[in-house]
């Protein structure tokens, strides 16, 4: 039996749209200012990439001094994922989808395609450079010191300051909720971690 979507579609997208943007973080960090518009699959997306310029030292002549030749280059990102979680509705489901409910196996199915676009995401980083900690080891066990060293090699590799984000996966907050330059307020200047257990922002991240 086929179910009739018209006036339920708006209201599930739009619940379904919130839930997504809350389980799907890496989405949300990467950078997507390049195609505003989703392609279908199989289109690409051209990322600009410039080239090196020559700095010299000023020579005031009547001549324009001799400058050195740049040739921009870019990268082309193939749109090839085109994912779907398909589920049935009841009666029941489409009932709670308008009363602004999603329903219990809609909510499944947009947790997966959140965990889909994270997974695909962080798979692309095959190789790390300029990091902080060792590779397997949860970091936070008695400090900051990873969070400091990883943010050090930043600098070092001039990578902008704003913005800049953090992601841990829960080890590694479960170790950072007890760090005492966390819970304690007077090291911390608030009480957010230990009143609702959350990191939130520190040292400027």
């Amino acid at each position: 039996m086929a179910n009739t979507l018209t006036e339920v579609l708006p209201k599930l997208l739009a619940q379904g749209l919130m839930a997504l943007r809350e389980r799907a973080i890496m989405a949300r960090l990467v950078n997507s200012a390049y195609s505003l518009t989703p392609g279908v699959k199989g289109s690409t997306v051209d990322i600009p990439i410039p080239s090196a310029i020559t700095v010299n030292d000023v020579a005031p002549a009547t001549t324009p001094q001799a400058h050195t030749d740049f040739t921009p280059t870019s990268r082309s990102i193939v749109v090839n994922q085109w994912k779907e979680a398909a589920f049935a509705m009841t009666d029941k489901d489409l009932e709670e989808a308008m009363n602004g409910t999603i329903p219990m196996q809609a909510s499944e199915a947009i947790k997966g395609l959140a965990n889909t676009v994270d997974s695909h995401i962080l798979s692309k980083y095959t190789a790390l450079y300029g990091y902080g900690g060792a590779g397997g080891t949860t970091p936070f066990a008695s400090n900051l010191s990873e969070y400091v060293n990883a943010r050090k090699e930043m600098e070092r590799n001039l990578a902008d300051p704003d913005p800049r984000f953090t992601v841990i996966d829960e080890d590694a907050e479960a170790n950072a909720l007890l760090l005492s330059n966390l819970l304690q307020a007077e090291q911390r200047g608030d009480q957010d971690t230990i009143i609702n257990g959350r990191i939130g922002r520190i040292l400027n991240a």
